[in-house]
């Protein structure tokens, strides 16, 4: 069992510092259900990693990896990821209530019925990705540099969005029965 899923916070902080001799260290490591609050993930390699239902709340990944990571069920209550690459990401259901995600990379990543609650998205890049069924409130939201080019946007309120991208208007345009909902 991996140092952090033991509940060792000490080691796991030690594992995830972005020294360069440590780089990749985690890359598609299994921490599914661990427990890795506050823990500090600043520029980890954490791309193919299966986090499934780990506690996360706090976390900061701020310049990190995580390509292709497995983030379903995950607790990531006022976790930052600015800066981050969530390209491909399955944070399906996950709770990011009070999250960070400037200037996130998160092309293609599924956040279908995830927890946004007062996230803050601004400049993020969920082209090809989903917001499906998260009753997404951008509500006064500045979304400046945003791209949702080809997003699924299904059940997401814009009002009074400030910034509102064409790749935006695109996605919340688009027929109901382009996409199969």
């Amino acid at each position: 069992m991996p140092a952090s899923a033991s509940g060792d916070r000490s080691r796991a902080r030690r594992i995830f510092t972005p020294e360069p001799e440590r780089q990749g260290l985690a890359r598609g490591a299994r921490l599914a259900g661990a427990r890795m609050a506050s823990t500090d993930f600043r520029r980890a390699d954490l791309g193919e990693t299966d986090l499934r239902g780990s506690n996360t709340k706090w976390a900061n990944f701020t310049g990190a990896n995580l390509a292709s990571a497995d983030l379903r069920n995950a607790d990531l209550f006022h976790a930052t990821f600015d800066d981050a690459s969530l390209a491909g990401a399955d944070a399906r259901s996950a709770n990011l209530f009070g999250a960070n995600l400037i200037n996130a990379k998160a092309a293609g990543a599924d956040f279908s019925g995830a927890y946004l609650k007062d996230v803050l998205m601004e400049g993020i890049d969920l082209s090809g990705g989903s917001i499906r069924d998260c009753h997404a409130l951008f509500n006064g939201a500045n979304l400046e540099a945003a791209d949702f080019t080809d997003a699924d946007l299904w059940d997401s309120n814009f009002a009074n969005v400030r910034n509102l991208d064409d790749s935006v208007r695109a996605a919340l345009a688009e027929p109901c029965v382009v996409r199969r909902r």
